[in-house]
């Protein structure tokens, strides 16, 4: 099976113990991509926070 690299757009919600991770994930195949998006994310406001991780995937995930 062909493993692949891909971005994961992590998304939190919240300050301090009532910060939650929203349960969606999106992948992105470039790293910048994922980045715009996190940046954007951040910036409605200083209770979203977001931002991205490298994840191994296979060629039947969603990949942005």
């Amino acid at each position: 099976m062909e493993i692949l690299v891909a971005f994961s757009l992590h998304v939190f919600i919240g300050t301090g113990e009532d910060r939650r991770r929203v349960p969606e994930t999106m992948r992105f195949k470039d790293v910048n991509e994922c980045v715009y998006f996190a940046k954007k994310l951040h910036a409605q406001g200083n209770l979203i926070t977001a931002y991205c991780l490298p994840e191994a995937v296979t060629p039947d995930m969603k990949v942005y």
